[in-house]
């Protein structure tokens, strides 16, 4: 009796695609994931992979991508982000020998996916317990960024035409170890930063251990990733850099536009 063959990725994304949740494959069989009530998003089981962990006899996963913070996917010939349009989602079908593919229930077809690194990509590869691609940024990038994020939300809540000043958001920054009597000059500031500056594996550790309380992440989350997925996860919760730098100079006073790049290492102020 000849030997029955596995089912195809494209096989494994079609299924998922028709029953639209989480599958996979072990051997010749496909077989539904069970979701628990995760630890990322705990009132929406189902939402997502995060936390979810998979036997290593898994040999590939199939994710539909219509569920939020999946990420848009680069396939070279399109974009796919969350496409739940009241259509059945598109699927992300990941082996565990890395190849993967994209099955858009619209053509019909499997699309390859990019090597662009994506928060879907790295949920699946997490998930059976796989590495993912290194982070994009230095961790001192994401705490910058939040800083950044917390001046503008400080920022909007003064008055119109009454702009905070330095001394109002100084202290916000991850780094700074000011106090409300203490406020760190641009200077110190700078030096507070370059003295706190861990890499993404040391400031995962620290999360895990309960520590850096400012991260948009649980303990448990962050065991769960690795340093590159763990980086992507927190940077794509913050808004554009670029925006950012842009927005703040038209709402705060030139000094202390002036004060924030310095204390940034900004070339030229």
């Amino acid at each position: 009796m000849p030997a029955i063959a596995p089912p195809s990725l494209t096989d494994l994304a079609a299924a998922a695609v028709l029953r639209r949740r989480p599958l996979m494959r072990i051997g010749t069989d496909i077989l539904a994931i069970e979701e628990p009530h995760n630890i990322e998003a705990p009132n929406n089981p189902g939402s997502s992979l995060a936390g979810v962990r998979v036997s290593q006899l898994v040999d590939a996963v199939g994710y539909p991508l219509g569920g939020p913070r999946t990420g848009a996917i680069h396939t070279g010939s399109m974009n796919t982000g969350s496409m739940n349009t009241g259509a059945a989602p598109a699927v992300l079908a990941v082996e565990r020998t890395g190849a993967a593919l994209v099955f858009d229930p619209l053509c019909r077809r499997p699309l390859a996916v990019g090597d662009r690194p994506s928060l879907a990509v790295d949920l699946v590869r997490r998930c059976m317990g796989l590495p993912t691609p290194p982070p994009p940024h230095e961790a001192l990038d994401l705490a910058d960024l939040v800083w950044l994020d917390r001046i503008l939300d400080i920022t909007l809540e003064f008055p119109l035409g009454q702009p905070p000043r330095w001394s109002d958001f100084a202290t916000k920054h991850p780094a700074a170890r000011g106090t409300c009597s203490t406020t760190p000059s641009p200077e110190i500031l700078r030096h507070q930063r370059h003295q706190w500056a861990p890499d993404w594996e040391g400031l995962r550790q620290r999360r895990i251990q309960g520590l850096e309380p400012w991260l948009n992440i649980s303990p448990a989350l962050a065991a769960w990733h690795d340093h590159g997925s763990f980086a992507r996860h927190e940077l794509a919760r913050l808004p554009d850099p670029d925006s950012l730098l842009v927005d703040l100079p038209e709402l705060l006073h030139r000094r202390d536009c002036d004060s924030i790049a310095l204390a940034l290492g900004a070339s030229g102020r």
